[in-house]
Formats: C-alpha cells, sequence, structure tokens
C-alpha cells in the first residue's frame, strides 16, 4: 500500500489571469472574444444583455470574462465585482461612435489600479475609410491616453470571423496585438500600492510609481480634439473640461494656475445650462491656455 507523505502539501493550479472584456451595450465584446480564442463561440449581435458574466478559457492560465453591461449603461453588482477584481481590462469601443461621453463616466467610476495594463479595443474599424479611421484613432488615443495602456484598432468584419483559422486574415485583424498585450501583462506583476506610515519605511526605500499628476498641457489637448470633432456629443466638451479642471484644482491647489482654474470652473457653472455651452467652454479653454503660456497675463486679469 503507497504511503502518503503528509508533509508535502498537495500541488495547487495556479489561479487564472482573469481578462475582463467589457464595453457599452452593443460594442463589440462578443465579436472580440471569438477573435482572441479564433472560433465563433459567442453569438454575434445579440440584442439582449441581461445575463450573468461568461467566462471562457483561452488557454495558457488564461481566463477572458465577458461583462454585460446593459443598453442603459447599467452595470450591476455582480459584473462590477467581476470587473473590478480582474487582472486585466480590455474595453471595447465601436469605431463610428467611438469613445462615447457615456462610457467616459462609466470608467470614471472603476478603480485606478485596473488601468494600469488596460486596452481599449475600437471595434468594426473596417467599416470606416482610411481617413476616418485615421481620424478616429487619433481622437480616441488623446481622449483616453491617460487612462489606457494602449489602443488597438480592431477590424471584426463578417469576413474576418469567417477567416478565424486563417493566419494572415487573425493578424490583419488586429486581434494578435490583443493577445500579445494580455501575455505581456500576464507575465508583469501588477503594483500593489500598500500604505504605510511614513516612519515605518525602510531607509532609502523607493517611492511607489503613480500616475502623473494631470497637467493643463494635456487637458487642451483633449479640449481641442473634442472641439475639432464634428461628431462629439453636445455638452461633451463643457463635462470634460469641468471634470478636468476638478482634478487640476485638487492635485494642485498650491500651483501658481490654481487661481485660473477655480475662477474658470466657477465660469463653467454659471453657463452649465446655455444651449451653446460647449462654444462658450472651448472659448474659455483657448483664453485660458493664452494666460498660462504668457505667465505675463493672468496677474491682472
Amino acid at each position: 500500500m503507497p504511503v502518503t507523505d503528509l508533509r508535502t502539501p498537495p500541488a495547487v493550479d495556479p489561479a487564472p489571469f482573469r481578462v475582463a472584456i467589457a464595453g457599452e451595450f452593443n460594442s463589440g465584446k462578443s465579436s472580440l472574444i471569438n477573435l482572441l480564442l479564433r472560433q465563433p463561440v459567442m453569438p454575434v449581435g445579440v440584442t439582449w444583455s441581461r445575463q450573468p458574466p461568461i467566462s471562457l478559457a483561452m488557454g495558457n492560465g488564461i481566463t477572458l470574462v465577458e461583462i454585460p453591461i446593459d443598453e442603459n449603461g447599467h452595470l450591476d453588482p455582480a459584473a462590477r465585482a467581476e470587473l473590478e477584481s480582474a487582472d486585466m481590462l480590455i474595453w471595447c469601443t465601436m469605431a463610428q461612435r467611438a469613445w462615447c461621453l457615456s462610457e467616459s463616466d462609466l470608467i470614471e467610476t472603476l478603480p485606478p489600479r485596473l488601468f494600469h495594463n488596460a486596452v481599449i479595443a475600437v471595434m468594426r474599424s473596417d467599416l470606416l475609410s482610411a481617413d476616418a479611421r485615421e481620424k478616429v484613432r487619433a481622437r480616441v488615443a488623446v481622449l483616453t491616453r491617460d487612462r489606457f495602456a494602449a489602443l488597438v484598432m480592431i477590424e471584426a468584419g463578417s469576413a474576418i470571423q469567417a477567416g478565424l483559422s486563417e493566419d494572415a486574415t487573425w493578424q490583419g485583424s488586429g486581434a494578435s496585438r490583443i493577445v500579445a498585450a494580455i501575455e505581456a501583462a500576464r507575465e508583469t506583476p501588477r503594483p500593489v500600492l500598500v500604505l504605510t506610515p511614513a516612519d515605518s519605511l525602510p531607509p532609502d526605500t523607493p517611492a511607489p510609481e503613480l500616475r502623473p499628476a494631470p497637467r493643463w498641457s494635456d487637458t487642451f489637448d483633449v479640449l481641442e480634439a473634442i472641439a475639432l470633432d464634428p461628431e462629439a456629443e453636445e455638452g461633451r466638451l463643457w463635462s470634460e473640461m469641468t471634470r478636468r479642471l476638478d482634478a487640476l484644482r485638487s492635485t494642485a491647489p498650491d500651483s501658481p494656475e490654481a487661481p485660473l482654474f477655480q475662477r474658470a470652473r466657477a465660469a463653467l457653472d454659471r453657463f452649465a445650462y446655455a444651449p451653446d455651452r460647449d462654444t462658450w467652454a472651448w472659448d474659455l479653454a483657448v483664453q485660458m491656455n493664452d494666460r498660462i503660456l504668457d505667465p505675463s497675463l493672468t496677474a491682472d486679469h
């Protein structure tokens, strides 16, 4: 009779690396999963959305989890728990309406640690002309660069879906870049920030690497991209400027520009319900940019 050595613990399989595939209703999540798995396991074009998160094994210790978000942009508690506990986030956005205000608002409710290695996938970019595709890519890159580590344009049309087993077709879809990002993220431990009293830290302890504080130049670049976008939603520029000014004021309350940020934020509130609030907000942003670039204009204005 074999003898079991009770001193040796049984081998335990490591926990899978969980990749959340999220995005608004009908944003191409199922199409992306089919591309990543290289087989049509998920139905596409389904109009119902009230299902629990679905997990599928990708292999190599990786699990894909489709996160349902309904047509009203609602993320129920079970879906949110799955999303916030994931090891990596891939956010799907449709090229024809890429990065809406509703997406930005939902992303703002998620924990910052999710964006350490997050990827935004612009789905169905094959439906755009080459010129429109580049404009969408450049705009989304500017609007999301302080949130996502990478942006990938995905071609997930019927021709791509039909050719999942063909290497050239699959490579051209952009899915290989997503797979490479997942593999790289799996090999890179997620940084964990533990808050410890300063006087208990060992000497020469390096400071934790945090996301850079927001800068006005980044804010202006984003606002300019929205102002130049003919398909930007009404109120988008005003809302984005309001949010970013709040961030600038909270992270740099003693900066030389702080009084200007304060006055600008108050001005935004005054025309919050004006029909042309985006025009007012952009004019204000241009004036602010001129004053910040030339500090002599700021002192007495």
